[in-house]
């Protein structure tokens, strides 16, 4: 089985107000990572689900088609809008590529929940040529070279 690799975030820009924005974000990361591994260029979105508990709402969805695309997830504090939004993403490309990559969204004003907080960013290459198209798409979307170190 290949390794997991954790990918280093700590120079993602993370905007703090509405003129960095728009700023790279996961979903544009991972929509062109699927147009490119489909070889489409629109993808199919739906939501799944939504649940509310007395604290919290969480929405779930999925974009792409079976074997190919990512499940999302959000949550939002029904409290306060001074709680980040957390987000979570499962990829999975049928033996060729899995991530899971979690993150929080900040509050920014009137933008709503702009402000984009890495968290962690798990891949694994079952399809070892898989790995310099993805290193390549990180570089142009997010905009910084990309780092990958061993999880172990």
């Amino acid at each position: 089985m290949s390794p997991w690799w954790l990918v280093d975030q700590t120079e993602l820009p993370q905007p703090y107000s509405m003129s960095q924005l728009p700023g790279p974000s996961p979903y544009s990361f991972l929509d062109a990572l699927i147009r490119q591994i489909q070889g489409v260029d629109t993808l199919a979105r739906r939501r799944l689900d939504t649940t509310r508990t007395h604290v919290a709402q969480v929405n779930t969805g999925h974009v792409g088609m079976e074997g190919c695309g990512y499940t999302w997830e959000e949550t939002y504090s029904l409290d306060s809008s001074m709680f980040p939004a957390r987000r979570a993403v499962s990829l999975d490309v049928t033996d060729r590529i899995t991530l899971h990559w979690t993150w929080r969204a900040e509050k920014i004003g009137q933008a709503g929940y702009a402000g984009f907080r890495p968290g962690t960013l798990r891949v694994r290459f079952d399809d070892p040529s898989l790995q310099a198209p993805f290193t390549t798409l990180w570089e142009r979307v997010m905009g910084i070279p990309l780092v990958l170190q061993t999880d172990d």
